[in-house]
């Protein structure tokens, strides 16, 4: 993954979803799922991390709030130090998206399957619309999620999607 970000650091990116799409489409190419942990468009910036990142900073907080007879939940969270930085320049009045600075070590071995996760299972409007449309006419969910399995046998579905 090195060297495809060594290439995408080169590149000049017009928008800021043009280089986030590129640089998340080579990682599910690797086997691995990036997310957005900070994005700020004012200051230009924008901070992607492995899925199995560090923990949010809202969980660190909760960890140390907690009382000692309360439960505390897991994460799948894996202080994976995988990370790409970039930040928005102009050049002769005009804005680029530029990848500043990358991490590409991960503490953890890349999952060989990936299609199973949450973020690429992600109805888009037209099959939430299609779902919505056979759920109001009585079909099962069972029904439904073969259905989907029948006419879009590209794509995953599982019944928690339902």
């Amino acid at each position: 993954m090195e060297d495809i970000l060594i290439k995408l650091q080169a590149k000049l990116f017009k928008e800021k979803d043009e280089l986030i799409k590129e640089v998340t489409d080579e990682a599910i190419k690797q086997n691995f799922i990036l997310y957005i942990r900070s994005s700020n468009s004012k200051r230009g910036c924008v901070e992607l991390y492995c899925d199995q990142g560090p923990p949010s900073k809202d969980h660190k907080a909760y960890l140390k709030d907690i009382p000692k007879n309360s439960r505390i939940t897991s994460s799948k969270k894996l202080n994976c130090k995988f990370k790409v930085n970039a930040r928005k320049y102009s050049f002769n009045n005009k804005e680029y998206w530029v990848i500043t600075s990358f991490n590409s070590q991960h503490s953890h071995p890349l999952n060989s399957n990936i299609l199973f996760h949450p973020t690429l299972r992600k109805m888009d409007s037209e099959f939430e619309e299609y779902v919505y449309q056979l759920h109001k006419s009585g079909t099962t969910p069972r029904s439904i999620l073969n259905i989907l399995k029948f006419q879009f046998s590209d794509k995953i579905f599982i019944p928690k999607d339902i």
